[in-house]
């Protein structure tokens, strides 16, 4: 593994054993938590086999959800609701 970016993000994690892998997952659709179970397995099991490809296996468990499930303001929301929803939040308004 010669990529910089990948070996500071290992350097940060292994610097702070607490920390995680930040991800925020918007969830835009609630027909079926069944399949909303599935995508977030695949996800995880997406991201653990990349990290291992990538020779981060060390760092494979450090990965945390941050799901964001609003149904009254993200279902059937489409990449630009989902930009505005983001910057509503992050400069206060709502």
């Amino acid at each position: 593994m010669s990529c910089p970016a990948y070996e500071g993000m290992r350097d940060s994690l292994h610097r702070y054993p607490d920390s995680k892998l930040g991800f925020i997952v918007y969830r835009c659709t609630y027909d079926s938590d069944a399949d909303w179970e599935k995508c977030m397995s695949y996800l995880t099991t997406y991201v653990r086999t990349r990290l291992e490809k990538d020779k981060l296996g060390d760092i494979a468990d450090r990965p945390d959800w941050n799901i964001q499930q609003d149904r009254a303001a993200l279902d059937g929301a489409n990449l630009e609701t989902v930009r505005r929803h983001v910057t509503d939040i992050s400069i206060g308004v709502e």
